[in-house]
């Protein structure tokens, strides 16, 4: 049976087998105030805007390759660089609210393999398309995200954010479920073209001139 909570994007290893992650802390705005549009929840997708703070990245009918997404929330934080708890900054779970100054642990380390939920039923023969994010609404109770993959958008050449990897081995007790797929079913999805793996952030910008240096 599938797992049917949506709970966003939780990271459960890398490519190369290591289950620790570091988070990079990155604020909702220019550090005086927050501009962030909606509200941020862990587990959440994010991108960079013009003032080097946060979004919480848009899903597949909202143009959702138009932006390259940083990475995915891990813990949320207030101005003061507390982590919000259960109950903060209200009822439920900790998020940062719409247009409140705050910081976000995000990881962005292009390696790590992600569990999210599919919109549809996936199977093995997804692994290897590239998939949108889908947004839903958050579990305000718990403090998780609502975003997973859609389904309904793989393709074979790359601009979708992510690439399926596999069917979570968290999900389906019978090997078979993993083949034939079930509704719902979580996936592993790797961030194969965000902020730090398009192919622009690749290309030299600029050379330093080193033509008077010696040995």
């Amino acid at each position: 049976m599938a797992i049917t909570n949506i709970r966003g994007f939780i990271p459960t290893r890398h490519l190369h087998g290591r289950t620790s992650f570091q988070m990079e802390l990155r604020p909702t705005g220019d550090g005086t105030k927050g501009k962030n549009d909606t509200q941020i929840y862990p587990g959440d997708v994010v991108y960079l805007d013009a003032s080097g703070g946060i979004q919480r990245f848009h899903d597949a009918a909202s143009g959702g390759d138009s932006q390259l997404p940083l990475g995915v929330v891990g813990q949320v934080f207030n101005a003061d660089r507390r982590p919000y708890t259960f109950n903060q900054p209200g009822t439920g779970g900790p998020y940062i609210p719409t247009s409140t100054m705050g910081f976000a642990g995000v990881y962005e380390d292009p390696g790590i393999i992600y569990q999210a939920e599919a919109s549809a039923t996936a199977t093995y023969l997804n692994i290897g398309k590239f998939l949108q994010v889908r947004v839903c609404a958050p579990n305000t109770a718990a403090g998780r995200s609502g975003m997973g993959v859609d389904m309904g958008t793989t393709a074979t050449a790359a601009g979708h954010p992510f690439k399926m990897y596999g069917i979570s081995p968290l999900d389906g007790v019978l090997d078979e479920a993993r083949i034939s797929g079930e509704v719902n079913n979580q996936v592993q999805v790797v961030l194969v073209n965000s902020q730090w793996t398009n192919p622009f952030f690749r290309q030299v910008q600029g050379a330093a001139d080193v033509s008077g240096l010696t040995n």
